[in-house]
């Protein structure tokens, strides 16, 4: 028995509801933990649309030649359901991973790397390499990804409500995060008070997102409530602009739980032609330190970054800058 794995191809079979489908080959796009079911997109589909299927109707494909393309043999013989699940939704964007098996290019073996979205048409991931350039990315099957760790986690930052913390030494220009934002409103959507047009895009997200949006801060919030509107005022993040050069701004459920410092050590940059926000090291951050990134020109004044922190998110901001006093200010 072989693991499902995120950009295997797939033969479905057993279906009742659907037997027309049965013998239709197609590529996992994506597991979904609320219903246990995979998105599959199918080999003849045109318009990209997918399936949502029971793992028990999906048969690993084995490609020419005896490798496997997105199935995992290791020990998946005596893994139970739960292990395969697991180890099914490990391969994601913004994965780290070591590059194994390859043949062609067996210089890359052993190198690290982070997986930054998964190419569909030519069944491969998107992989950024440590120390490169990540306009540089190269595109590779995922049974040549070895997942490991992350290396950042959310965590609970004193005086801070929750944040993002290192679990590892992190090296200074290394990739930390690459994530697409889960719904974006335009500079116009922005502009509109309507909170029913923002909450329809809430309710597209699946379950699990859903949540993670929620708890989300919301400097807004009143009585204890809060409003999908405040959520994403307190932490969109601006991501490019739209085909009408309009500005657009984002709502990333990892991305946005990075808290300021007038001092970060996380710089944050959008790549149009991935559709990703990047953060990377700025500085070599030690294991257990909190990862921060700016909100408010670190250039101006120390008056002038308090004043409009409190005005645009509600707090008085005490990092190591702000907290300097006398002639060290």
């Amino acid at each position: 028995m072989m693991a499902l794995a995120r950009g295997g191809r797939v033969r479905i079979e057993g279906l009742q509801a659907r037997p027309e489908l049965n013998g239709q080959e197609g590529t996992l796009v994506r597991f979904i933990e609320s219903s246990e079911r995979w998105q599959v997109k199918l080999n003849d589909s045109s318009d990209g649309s997918t399936l949502s299927l029971r793992p028990a109707n999906l048969q690993c494909l084995v490609a020419t030649g005896g490798n496997t393309e997105g199935c995992d043999e290791d020990e998946a013989a005596r893994a139970d359901g739960a292990d395969l699940r697991s180890r099914a939704v490990a391969l994601g964007a913004g994965s780290r991973v070591r590059l194994a098996g390859l043949k062609a290019r067996q210089e890359l073996n052993g190198r690290f790397g982070l997986a930054l979205s998964f190419d569909l048409a030519k069944s491969r991931w998107r992989v950024a390499l440590q120390g490169l350039p990540h306009e540089s990315y190269i595109l590779l099957k995922a049974d040549n990804l070895e997942v490991l760790p992350h290396r950042i986690l959310l965590a609970k930052i004193a005086g801070k409500g929750m944040g993002v913390q290192a679990v590892a030494d992190i090296e200074r220009g290394e990739l930390v995060l690459a994530e697409k934002p889960a719904l974006t409103l335009s500079r116009w959507e922005m502009m509109a008070p309507d909170e029913d047009v923002l909450l329809d895009k809430v309710r597209q997200l699946e379950v699990q997102e859903q949540t993670n949006f929620w708890s989300l801060h919301d400097f807004k919030q009143r009585d204890g409530a809060k409003s999908a509107r405040g959520i994403f005022d307190t932490n969109a993040i601006a991501c490019g602009e739209s085909t009408c050069r309009d500005t657009v701004n984002g709502m990333f459920l990892l991305g946005s739980r990075f808290n300021h410092s007038c001092r970060p050590n996380v710089n944050r940059v959008w790549k149009q032609s991935l559709g990703l926000e990047l953060f990377h090291a700025a500085i070599d951050i030690p294991q257990g330190t909190e990862l921060c990134i700016y909100y408010q020109d670190v250039r101006d004044s120390r008056r002038e970054r308090q004043a409009e922190l409190e005005r645009a998110f509600r707090f008085t901001c005490a990092c190591e800058v702000c907290s300097l006093t006398g002639r060290a200010q």
